[in-house]
């Protein structure tokens, strides 16, 4: 698992990758609905289907996220 977080500017140096990697613009766990500025990238040996999957999480889960070492939510794709 690979995270591209932006700490400056709000997430707005996210766009370009957001933009072209089809990421959505708001949070994609399940429940929130917080705008995007981190983008988790888990390789296809980490993911149910076998294949690379980019998701987008808010600023709130990436620090609990972090705080708590794990990457424990549902996520909707």
């Amino acid at each position: 698992m690979n995270v591209i977080h932006d700490n400056e500017l709000g997430g707005i140096m996210m766009i370009p990758l957001i933009v072209d990697w089809r990421v959505s613009t708001t949070c994609q766990i399940d429940g929130c609905t917080e705008k995007t500025n981190t983008i988790i990238c888990f390789n296809d040996s980490e993911t149910p289907t076998g294949n690379p999957l980019n998701i987008g999480i808010c600023e709130n889960h990436y620090v609990e996220a972090k705080k708590s070492g794990r990457f424990d939510y549902k996520v909707n794709v």
